[in-house]
């Protein structure tokens, strides 16, 4: 059953970025890192996003994925997020805000519980340097961790 919902995530995940990277091929896109605390679960998490820049006049959409470990669980989440930006970006220091479903595998340790595959949603909000610096917290709901708060860097390709 591990195995099987490992290759499961990973295929997932493969699949996500290929489909995200070759959308991303016809204009100029962000790529982000991201690392941080998550709580419900208590984890660290290290993440990364593509930027596929604007849908409308101010929206994103901003597909990624994210890996917790800790709490006796280790996590992978696929996000499909739409940002906005209120302010456009000519500003130093632009916030942003959006949200979008997620896929979520937990792997338990140690025989703790099953592991499983469920959907998630993000709310999400932050503050991003124009140059790459971003701080940022998310809320979950239903498999999604309920709370994290991470810190990044974005660079334009």
């Amino acid at each position: 059953m591990r195995i099987r919902l490992i290759f499961v995530v990973v295929l997932l995940s493969v699949l996500f970025f290929a489909f995200a990277s070759s959308a991303a091929a016809q204009s100029t896109y962000q790529k982000g890192v991201l690392f941080g605390l998550s709580s419900d679960p208590g984890q660290f998490f290290l993440g990364g996003h593509i930027d596929l820049k604007e849908l409308t006049n101010k929206i994103s959409f901003r597909p990624g994925v994210e890996v917790g470990a800790g709490d006796g669980l280790f996590l992978t989440s696929l996000n499909g997020e739409a940002v906005y930006y209120p302010k456009g970006k000519e500003h130093d220091w632009l916030p942003y805000a959006g949200g979008g479903p997620a896929l979520v595998g937990q792997l338990f340790h140690g025989g703790h519980g099953d592991s499983k595959v469920g959907g998630g949603f993000n709310f999400t909000g932050g503050i991003q340097e124009r140059k790459g610096l971003f701080v940022e917290i998310k809320i979950g709901a239903w498999d999604s961790p309920r709370f994290k708060a991470g810190i990044g860097w974005t660079w334009t390709r």
